[in-house]
């Protein structure tokens, strides 16, 4: 595939990390890849909750590129990499680096997979950091057997409790998939309106946290697992119904422990997943065998930026917002 002449500069998103603002620059330069990077035209970058207070964690520049999660296609070689020029690929970006926000961004080939060829562009951008958060934190961190090479359950996970809290958001539908497909009894916390969208995704149960008392409503059945997607009130109730020695896996920054530590025998920890493009082809896999599947909240213009970040900040997205590049 000859190399696309590429312009100088790009309309792109930017925030600005001195006044936490959001602007949209019409001629921002585009990257120069380095070159262990591919440089891509983006076609579609998903949004995650609460990606704009990561900035003091990762040291970004005054003016940084948001939007991590990216479908594109390769315009230039990387030697070694399994992708060429002209593959579609999909993966997300490490959050040290700038993000995908614009028409041309760059991406290392160990954070990207071929997209799939059933999912769109605006589907395959909504995948990469949620369904590889709930992949670690189950099954590296949660202490599930792995997937069998079918992608159905194991053995070892008969009997298994599984809690995941905020089930019908961006990671928790995937984690409520991926913990039905190893063969463990699911539950999930939705509000109400999302119930019947949870346990079309697979959860055994469903528990509305407006309106039940998760200490009440487990009473002597707890659970091996507890994923915390939700933070807040949600996140104290749960570290009740976590059994002796099981554990409780939290990706909400503001995760702390119980006064006096966690239960006895229960293992609590905060992660920050890794961006893997072999996990990501595992997951591509079981997308392609119909076994699990993505869902898009909502899509919107590169120009209409702010709804598309308001959206996301709501907290009330189901599934993932979306910003779809060019035409």
């Amino acid at each position: 595939m000859p190399t696309p002449r590429i312009p100088k500069t790009q309309p792109t998103i930017l925030f600005n990390t001195t006044t936490s603002t959001l602007s949209l620059s019409p001629a921002f330069p585009v990257p120069t890849p380095p070159p262990t990077e591919h440089l891509i035209r983006v076609h579609a970058t998903a949004l995650t909750n609460g990606e704009l207070t990561w900035g003091p964690f990762v040291a970004w520049p005054a003016l940084h590129v948001p939007a991590f999660d990216v479908a594109g296609t390769v315009l230039t070689p990387v030697a070694g990499s399994p992708f060429a020029p002209g593959d579609e690929i999909y993966g997300r970006v490490t959050a040290a680096r700038e993000g995908c926000a614009r028409e041309y961004a760059t991406i290392a080939p160990s954070e990207a997979a071929l997209r799939p060829e059933a999912l769109s562009e605006v589907e395959a951008a909504t995948v990469p950091m949620s369904a590889e958060t709930a992949w670690q934190a189950l099954f590296e961190h949660g202490g599930l057997a792995a997937l069998g090479a079918d992608g159905r359950g194991v053995v070892e996970n008969a009997g298994k409790r599984v809690l995941v809290l905020a089930a019908s958001g961006g990671v928790g539908l995937w984690a409520v998939q991926f913990a039905r497909l190893a063969g463990a009894y699911v539950v999930g916390t939705c509000s109400g309106r999302n119930a019947g969208f949870v346990s079309g995704l697979g959860a055994d149960e469903v528990v509305d946290y407006t309106e039940t008392s998760l200490e009440a409503w487990v009473a002597e059945e707890k659970f091996d697992v507890v994923f915390d997607c939700a933070g807040g009130k949600s996140m104290e109730d749960a570290w009740t119904v976590v059994r002796e020695g099981g554990t409780f896996v939290s990706i909400v920054p503001r995760y702390k422990e119980p006064e006096g530590g966690a239960p006895k025998g229960v293992k609590g920890l905060f992660f920050i997943m890794e961006s893997r493009g072999e996990e990501l082809a595992v997951i591509s896999g079981l997308m392609e065998r119909g076994l699990c599947k993505t869902v898009v909240d909502s899509v919107w213009k590169l120009e209409e930026y702010e709804k598309a970040f308001a959206k996301t900040a709501s907290g009330h997205a189901r599934g993932k917002v979306v910003i779809k590049i060019g035409a």
